[in-house]
This record gives C-alpha cells, structure tokens and sequence, in this order.
C-alpha cells in the first residue's frame, strides 16, 4: 500500500512539473534559440562576379513569424563576419558580402569598392588595373541582393550598411551619391585618401549636382564614422580627412556622430566600433 502511494505521488510530482515546463515554453518571449548562420553563393548579373553571401539571423526569428527585423549589410564578409555576427544582432539580420574565391581578395575589394580608376595607390599596381568598378557592385546590391533579401527574410525594410577602409569608401560614396538605397551607414577607417580625396572633393559640388537625392525626411538617415588615431603612412592623415569630410557633410541634413578612437596594438577592434556604430544608430 506504501508503495502504491509512494508512486502516485511520484508520478503526481512529474505530471505537475510536466505541465509547469509546458506552460513556461509556451511563452515565446521567455525562449532563446540558438542564431542561425547560413551560407549561400550568389552570381551577380550586374559584374558576373560570384560573391558568398553570410546570414545570420536572430535567435528569435523562427519562434514569432509575424515579426520583422532590420538588415545590416556588412562588407568585407570573409574577414569580418566571424567576429561581429555576435555583436548586437538579436535583433537585426546580418548579411556579410564576401567572395567565392578568396585568392584575389585584394583586386575583388579594389574592384568593387573604388568609386573611380586610377592606376596609382592601394593594394597594388595590379589590384588598381581593375579599380572604378563600384557602380556595378552597388547595382548587383540595390538591384539583386537587396530584393532577393527582402523577399527571403522578413525585413522591415530598414537598412544599414558597414564597411572600413575600401569598404568605408564604398559606403561614404553610397551615402553622397545614392542615398535612397540605404536609412543608417556605419564607417570605418574610409580609405578617404583615395584618388586624391576624391569623396571629400565631390562634397564641393554637392549642390550643383542635381542627380543626387535626398528624402524630405533625409534628416533620419544616421551615420557612425570613426577613425583610429594611428596615421603608419606618413603621407595620409586619416584623423585629418575625416575630419574635413564631417565639416563638409553638414551640408546635407543627416543625423551624424564622429568618434576618433585609440589605436590598440592589434589594429581597429572592428566588433566594438560596429557595437558603437549600432548603439548610435538604435539609441540603445
């Protein structure tokens, strides 16, 4: 009889602590399930270029099906990637844009992100015979990535874009030139040197070039840059440029942070400059 009663009252414990656990996992809020990273190679009909393309989703994505979330795009995918897709991205999905072939990264980034050719300067005199390319990379991101994203993901068609060095001069001629595509851009190091401050002089003319176009809310748009206080080539004065290039951006009605950050021995930490970036952009 004492044995009998003994697992009722057992089977009564695991029967209440069943329907405890049941109840608590009903509640979606209260569950975090592992992030999901993916990747998928995409051909671009724009350049013809093969890009590998990284996603990485939020925790939560798959438990409520009717929310929507922002896309960071985030150039430079097969370096930085790995070390930001856990920066601030419960709540956002992250797109990392990267190459099939890493072997030629250098003429792949010189190619895409450098607004004008010129044979002179960056990687290479080899990686420059291929430069001024970033009007098709920008054509295969607005006209192909960017609807296949959205198509694919739930998006709630907010959308950032980061880069540093090339890929912040990418993004800083994005934000000047084709403002429409992009609400927030966070930029890193930008090469502003490049071409003879090419960006930095384009802002001259800013007015007088009637083929750019700002939103009337165009005040919204955000934008992180930052810049280490390391100058190694003497010949470029990143700390300086930048500078002049914020004087010359408040010609455009853009909400604007800028931050000169100390240089660490290991380089730029770009993860915790992303993490400002997003914080500014968010007001976290």
């Amino acid at each position: 009889m004492k044995r009998k009663q003994k697992l009722i009252a057992i089977l009564t414990l695991f029967l209440a602590i069943s329907t405890a656990w049941a109840q608590r996992t009903s509640q979606k809020s209260f569950i975090k399930t592992p992030s999901k990273t993916e990747v998928r190679m995409f051909q671009s009909k724009a350049n013809g270029i093969n890009y590998k393309l990284s996603f990485h989703t939020p925790p939560n994505y798959t438990l409520d099906m009717n929310k929507t979330y922002p896309v960071l795009f985030l150039l430079d995918g097969d370096d930085l990637f790995s070390k930001v897709k856990s920066v601030s991205t419960d709540e956002m999905i992250l797109i990392g844009i990267g190459y099939a072939d890493t072997s030629s990264k250098e003429v792949d980034q010189t190619r895409d992100y450098t607004p004008t050719y010129v044979p002179y300067g960056g990687f290479s005199k080899e990686a420059q015979k291929h430069s001024g390319k970033a009007k098709k990379f920008l054509e295969y991101i607005a006209k192909e990535l960017i609807p296949y994203v959205k198509e694919n993901f739930r998006t709630n068609d907010n959308l950032s874009i980061a880069g540093q060095a090339f890929g912040g001069l990418f993004t800083s001629w994005v934000m000047i030139r084709h403002p429409e595509i992009f609400d927030n851009y966070i930029i890193v190091n930008p090469s502003l040197w490049y071409n003879n401050h090419y960006i930095v002089r384009f802002l001259d003319h800013i007015h007088v070039m009637d083929h750019i176009r700002y939103d009337d809310n165009s005040e919204n748009k955000k934008v992180y840059l930052s810049v280490t206080n390391n100058d190694l080539n003497p010949e470029r004065n990143h700390v300086g440029d930048l500078e002049v290039f914020v004087s010359k951006l408040k010609a455009i009605p853009l909400d604007i942070k800028c931050e000169t950050l100390e240089h660490t021995k290991d380089g730029t930490n770009f993860s915790e400059t992303l993490e400002k970036g997003l914080s500014f952009i968010y007001k976290k």
